[in-house]
């Protein structure tokens, strides 16, 4: 019975050694899994924060460029008004050449063509001695209404 029991015991040894190695093993392969998990978790959380980072670089970026452009909106609204009032003087002085056109147009062809009608009507009175010539009249310019208080029978 002795002989069997040592031999249970070696058996039994050897089961726990076989077992314990088994279990040192696993318990080897979870660390390592648990380092990988580390490692992994560890990769993930630098990838994180990276990308924050990026974001954050791109938000900064485009604050920048949201400040610019409205810089650059503004000014480009400035410049749009300015060339607007400039362009409404123009056009105002265009406006005041135009009726200064019209003006000088409307002298030589309405208004001139009448003073020489009215300086030959009253050249024909003096010739025809139904008014005094000018001169004497002691009258020096503006003919329309001037020729009456020429005529001799008034």
């Amino acid at each position: 019975g002795l002989l069997e029991k040592v031999d249970d015991d070696k058996v039994s040894k050897r089961i726990l050694k076989e077992q314990v190695k088994t279990l040192s093993s696993y318990i080897q392969k979870w660390v390592q899994s648990v380092d990988e998990g580390k490692k992994i978790i560890i990769s993930i959380t630098t990838h994180i924060l990276e990308e924050a980072d990026r974001a954050r670089e791109k938000v900064s970026v485009m604050d920048k460029w949201k400040e610019e452009l409205t810089k650059r909106g503004s000014k480009i609204i400035e410049e749009a008004i300015k060339c607007y009032k400039k362009l409404n003087e123009l056009s105002n002085d265009a406006i005041d050449q135009l009726k200064k056109c019209v003006d000088e147009l409307y002298f030589w062809e309405i208004i001139l063509p009448k003073m020489e009608a009215l300086v030959q009507l009253d050249d024909q009175l003096v010739e025809d001695e139904q008014i005094v010539p000018l001169e004497e009249s002691g009258i020096q310019h503006t003919y329309e209404g001037n020729i009456k208080l020429r005529v001799k029978n008034l």
